[in-house]
């Protein structure tokens, strides 16, 4: 039984909460990665050190990206990862983190918006369709302008080894 089971995302059960301690993080997010395919975005929200890159490092290795490639992307907003080309099911991946972010203009100037629209792309090596994940770290920061459709994660600290997940579809 998957940590996900008793409390599954559908349009029916709009929201969870989930006590999750931090050596369970890896199978979280396995589970939550299959629960939440629809979406493509999945917004990260919690105070500093709350955890935030490191479920978005589980949900990457999840995905087939070296968890060792995951860092905070707080100096220049964005990284991108790619899942291993072995996998059968390819995963592109943009993680932002926007604490540094004066303003959602500044994110729109730098023509980043077309991360909050796709959701598959085209990969130009394989000629195989890549599933497009955008992971946001401090999403408040675009005031409002977020997709419609998206995943809201808010992450609170319990203690040194857990933490509260709660997940909300916003659709």
């Amino acid at each position: 039984m998957s940590l996900l089971d008793k409390t599954p995302l559908d349009p029916l059960n709009q929201n969870f909460s989930k006590r999750v301690c931090l050596d369970q993080l890896d199978s979280f997010a396995f589970a939550l990665l299959k629960k939440a395919d629809f979406f493509s975005t999945l917004c990260f929200y919690g105070d500093l050190g709350a955890g935030k890159t490191t479920l978005i490092r589980s949900l990457s290795a999840a995905c087939g990206v070296d968890k060792r490639n995951v860092t905070s992307p707080t100096y220049v907003y964005l990284h991108h990862y790619k899942s291993e080309k072995s996998r059968s099911d390819l995963f592109e991946i943009a993680h932002f983190d926007l604490y540094r972010l004066g303003s959602s203009e500044n994110f729109f100037a730098m023509g980043w918006e077309e991360y909050l629209e796709n959701s598959l792309e085209q990969s130009s090596a394989e000629n195989q369709q890549a599933r497009r994940l955008t992971f946001i770290e401090w999403p408040e920061r675009l005031e409002g302008r977020l997709p419609k459709k998206r995943l809201d994660i808010e992450i609170k600290i319990v203690d040194r080894e857990a933490r509260d997940i709660t997940i909300y579809e916003r659709s």
